[in-house]
């Protein structure tokens, strides 16, 4: 029996949110949206490094928001049984498993994004050094809502633009372990390091912070509207027992 091994780049993890915390926290983006006086105080746009002119830290004391944190909050455990398990790293340098550590939303904020506007390559960072990014869709524009899931699996396998794929990643995320590859490199056995992920309304992505990532623009009318956020690994007592 032949035996396989594969070296993973990074783990990400995808989940449809609960329709009753998707929809209170769509509601609460759409009072941030038209509240001009919550612009002024909690606007995010100089703190990012997003070419968007509208994002705003929301408010953790709002029920709606915190049920939303507190729902994936608890995605972490699995996303450490996940990396453990596809990774064979089950020791993570103690007998226990993962170090006993908390787990809390360091910050979270509203992306509201319009033609032309983008989010160049970039990573996220929390306070401990260690935690993990979450992006979850609201809102998209009627354009975005043509891609078919199949679209996206011919752009992932080929990484390539021709033919009718041309555009298809208008307005998606493209997650970045390492550089993406051309044919020549995947037929001399080079596995690709990027994916684009196509957004859907009540979609939540979870990846590591330290991952380059970015997202396209796309052309027309309409909002591509996200919540974004970074969750941070705070490991109580001693990182590498003795």
């Amino acid at each position: 029996m032949k035996h396989i091994q594969v070296i993973p780049s990074a783990i990400i993890l995808h989940y449809r949110v609960p329709d009753l915390i998707l929809n209170d926290l769509h509601n609460y983006t759409e009072e941030v949206l038209e509240d001009k006086q919550y612009h002024d105080r909690r606007n995010a746009e100089p703190f990012l490094a997003a070419d968007i002119r509208q994002q705003y830290f929301l408010n953790q004391n709002d029920p709606r928001v915190s049920r939303y944190c507190d729902w994936q909050q608890l995605k972490v455990g699995e996303y450490i049984e996940a990396f453990s398990e596809h990774t064979k790293f089950g020791q993570w340098g103690t007998s226990d498993g993962y170090p006993d550590c908390e787990i809390k939303t360091e910050d979270i904020w509203s992306v509201h994004s319009f033609e032309s506007e983008y989010n160049p390559i970039h990573s996220h960072n929390v306070e401990s050094g260690y935690g993990l990014a979450t992006v979850t869709y609201t809102k998209l524009p009627e354009r975005m809502k043509i891609h078919k899931p199949e679209d996206e699996s011919r752009y992932n396998e080929y990484g390539l633009f021709k033919d009718d794929l041309a555009g298809i990643t208008d307005g998606y995320i493209s997650l970045q372990a390492g550089p993406q590859k051309n044919l020549q490199q995947l037929r001399n056995f080079e596995t690709t390091q990027q994916i684009a992920v196509r957004p859907e309304v009540g979609l939540m992505i979870m990846f590591p912070i330290w991952m380059n990532h970015c997202v396209y623009p796309f052309k027309g009318k309409g909002e591509r509207r996200s919540v974004a956020s970074n969750i941070v690994i705070d490991i109580k007592g001693d990182m590498f027992p003795k």
